[in-house]
């Protein structure tokens, strides 16, 4: 007499090896997919902290400095998903002795921000 399989346990259609195979193809394509897309050249708006040294004692300053600049980079994908990954690796140091602004001809006193 020939045996009968029983499949009655098992789905046509759903199986855990197959599943298990699927899964592992898709997260190889999806690796794939962001190593493609990482390598092209993008550009983007990041906003820096920026911190104020040396700032002379004698001079006011009359309106409020701003903290954070906008500042437009461009890089591959690979850089600048290093740089938002880690955001406070970047800070801008603007020394008031070498700011590079003179004082206006009517008031020597005063500078532009």
């Amino acid at each position: 007499m020939a045996r009968r399989k029983n499949h009655a346990n098992k789905s046509k259609f759903f199986n855990k090896e197959k599943l298990l195979i699927f899964i592992v193809c898709l997260v190889v394509s999806v690796l794939f997919w962001f190593l493609l897309a990482f390598n092209g050249f993008y550009s983007t708006v990041i906003t820096v902290p920026v911190e104020y040294i040396n700032m002379p004692e004698e001079r006011m300053i009359i309106a409020k400095l701003p903290s954070k600049v906008d500042v437009n980079v461009s890089g591959s994908g690979y850089q600048l998903l290093s740089y938002m990954l880690q955001p406070d690796q970047g800070k801008i140091l603007l020394d008031g002795r070498n700011i590079g602004v003179k004082p206006s001809v009517k008031n020597r006193n005063a500078f532009l921000t």
